[in-house]
């Protein structure tokens, strides 16, 4: 499957920047992404390696499983979104602050397109990538906005590495020891009939 290239211009620091970001989907039974499912091995990773966690309505231990959470649906469309990080290298700072700016672009650029298909499609339920931003400031303990919120595939307890291995051939890769990957990616998707 090759993915598309969409060379979009970005504004950062006063700085006009073009890049190519690159869209991969594919549409499969819900069967096939809830074998990927392991609510409690991500609610435990969340609590011992998030500060915010119990913080987010949307993310754990707060946000359904996703078999709960695709319970009325037989099919999802699944996009993995990358970006091959030199496209950064005029970013001055640290890589981990490469990272950020680069999944903050694939979060707003994904946002958009999933938004279009939701006002295309009123029938299908979102998943986004990263936790919810509806809201300036979530919870404590009731959503402000309940219809709008979104979860990710990783607060629903699903596998992304698998899940991109699995449904693109793609490996998620990750920053370590102060070294910048290759690319960053992130997954998202709708569910319907």
């Amino acid at each position: 499957m090759k993915p598309k290239g969409r060379r979009i211009k970005y504004k950062v620091g006063g700085k006009e920047v073009y890049m190519t970001l690159h869209l991969k989907e594919v549409t499969v039974p819900i069967e096939d992404v809830l074998k990927m499912e392991n609510k409690q091995l991500y609610c435990d990773m969340c609590e011992s390696g998030c500060k915010n966690f119990g913080k987010k309505l949307s993310c754990p231990p707060k946000s359904p499983a996703f078999n709960h959470y695709c319970k009325n649906y037989k099919n999802i469309t699944v996009f993995l979104l990358y970006v091959h990080m030199h496209n950064f290298n005029y970013f001055g700072g640290n890589g981990y602050r490469k990272i950020i700016v680069a999944n903050g672009i694939l979060k707003c650029w994904l946002d958009k397109h999933i938004h279009k298909i939701l006002r295309e499609r009123p029938d299908v339920r979102l998943i986004t990538s990263g936790s919810c931003r509806k809201c300036a400031k979530c919870g404590p303990d009731v959503c402000k906005k309940p219809l709008l919120r979104m979860f990710s595939f990783e607060s629903l307890g699903i596998n992304c590495t698998q899940l991109a291995q699995e449904l693109f051939n793609h490996k998620i890769l990750w920053y370590a020891n102060k070294k910048i990957p290759k690319h960053t990616s992130i997954l998202s998707g709708f569910m319907f009939n």
